[in-house]
Formats: structure tokens, C-alpha cells, sequence
């Protein structure tokens, strides 16, 4: 079964990607989510949202970083 692409899957793709935002902030969700997407590892869409959680997390984080240099 072939996985579908980033940001496709409406509301799901927004949940993965509002956790990884809020997971910048409270750092123990990012060990829940892990967790919770690797009860079903045999999922095809697995690491696409992995990358939509950590997408979220990395342009936060990125955010955050620039405003605390500037």
C-alpha cells in the first residue's frame, strides 16, 4: 500500500502538525506521539506523519530561535 502525501489528510495532517508546534514548548508530548504512531508501525502513512509532527516542531523551533538572536 503506497502512503499518501504530506498535508493531505485535513484535520489528521492539522493534529500531527499542532502537536509538533506545541511539543516545542511541552517536550514530553514528542515521546507520547512517537509512541502512540508506533502502536500501528505497520501503517503506511507512518513516517508521513512523523514528518508532518516534526515539521510543525522545526518551524517553531526555528521561530523561536530567530526571535531570541534578534
Amino acid at each position: 500500500m503506497k502512503s499518501r502525501k504530506l498535508f493531505t489528510d485535513r484535520w489528521n495532517s492539522f493534529w500531527h502538525m499542532f502537536f509538533g508546534i506545541i511539543s516545542v514548548r511541552y517536550l514530553f508530548i514528542i515521546p507520547l506521539f512517537i509512541l502512540y504512531e508506533f502502536y500501528d508501525y505497520k501503517d503506511p502513512n507512518l513516517f508521513v506523519d512523523l514528518s508532518e509532527f516534526f515539521i510543525g516542531f522545526f518551524i517553531l523551533y526555528v521561530f523561536f530561535k530567530a526571535d531570541k538572536t534578534a
